[in-house]
């Protein structure tokens, strides 16, 4: 089915080439009607060309990054829901949804989900089985959510940081700098993991802790207001 805002701008172009046609005193009014939808085209890089359970299929209309006219990208709920501007995109049967948005650059593909208030932006991306939900944001030159992992609540996956496998990051809890949260890890409550540092198998970090320099905890509970800049294999460290 034809978007139905599609059907209304070639009525659109019919009605202002018929007003050309018939303009014999000179009056514009049909060339600026074009001209006006020129410009509003000219804005817009995509459209919402076929609904598919409750979600719009979106349509590019021009090429942008490494996206051509004609492309079929993802489903979104609405227009609100991805920018018209610079090179973000929505690829294959990814899914953004609810009130969350994707902008500037950001990248959303395979069957990736988006949803709630959730943010994903700068050159960030979201792929693979992932979900960002919540209030959760995901933003940096080269972040990333992938796998099957779930960022919620209002947790923060920035900067070059990585979160994938079956990992979750939720709460206030923090993922930044160049850190990586994977395998079946947990990050949550007010946690912060930056630095390289790497949280991984069954690990958990949570409370207030931080973990961060080029530590690697695995297997272990890192929580309260603990800070460890050291690998952990076992056991919980709470201060």
């Amino acid at each position: 089915m034809m978007n139905k805002n599609v059907k209304i701008a070639k009525e659109l172009v019919k009605l202002a080439k018929s007003l050309v046609a018939l303009d014999e005193e000179g009056d514009r009014s049909g060339f600026q009607l074009l001209h006006d939808y020129d410009n509003l085209i000219a804005d817009r890089k995509y459209i919402l060309y076929r609904k598919e359970r409750g979600l719009w299929r979106i349509r590019a209309c021009r090429d942008f990054g490494l996206v051509k006219k004609g492309d079929l990208g993802g489903f979104v709920e609405s227009e609100d829901n991805l920018s018209h501007k610079e090179n973000c995109w929505i690829f294959n049967n990814a899914k953004v949804y609810g009130n969350a948005k994707v902008c500037e650059n950001a990248k959303v593909w395979d069957n990736a989900e988006v949803y709630g208030n959730a943010e994903v932006w700068d050159r960030a991306q979201v792929f693979g089985n992932a979900k960002v939900c919540g209030n959760a944001l995901v933003c940096g030159r080269t972040a990333q959510v992938r796998s099957n992992a779930k960022v919620y609540g209002n947790a923060k996956v920035f900067d070059n940081a990585e979160v994938y496998g079956n990992a979750e990051v939720w709460g206030d809890a923090e993922v930044c700098s160049h850190a990586q949260v994977f395998d079946n890890a947990k990050v949550f409550d007010n946690a912060k993991v930056f630095d390289n540092a790497e949280v991984w198998g069954d690990a958990q970090v949570y409370g207030d802790a931080e973990v961060c320099g080029n530590a690697m905890v695995y297997g272990a509970e890192v929580c309260g207001n603990a800070k460890v800049d050291y690998n952990v294999s076992e056991g919980k460290v709470t201060e």
